[in-house]
């Protein structure tokens, strides 16, 4: 409650809503419509599991994390290759030694075999 105060008296409108889609529609209500999220692991995989996600942006950084480093994207349930669902590739670019590729998830494809 301290914190929702200090917020509001700072000039922030505070909504409140559970869950990743409840959270968007009330922002959707406030006229937002494009949200960027960069919350890590957990945000994302919720947003993709709930299919709330129109781009997907990955940097890939040339290093060796180790068997005990968080994992990235583990949402869904595991498919063979053949049936991933494949995504639209609509940039690239390089960032010094980082990669950054951006996905169109509105236009994928789903492969059965």
């Amino acid at each position: 409650a301290a914190r929702r105060q200090a917020l509001e008296q700072a000039g922030v409108r505070v909504l409140e809503a559970v869950g990743p889609a409840a959270q968007l529609r009330a922002l959707k209500a406030e006229g937002i419509l494009s949200v960027y999220c960069e919350g890590g692991k957990t945000l994302a995989d919720a947003l993709l599991d709930e299919d709330l996600v129109d781009w997907l942006v990955i940097f890939t950084a040339p290093v060796r994390l180790g068997a005990d480093a968080v994992r990235p994207l583990l949402s869904g349930s595991p498919v063979l290759v053949e049936q991933a669902t494949r995504h639209r590739l609509v940039a690239h670019r390089r960032l010094g030694e980082d990669l950054m590729a951006i996905y169109d998830l509105t236009h994928s494809v789903h492969r059965t075999r």
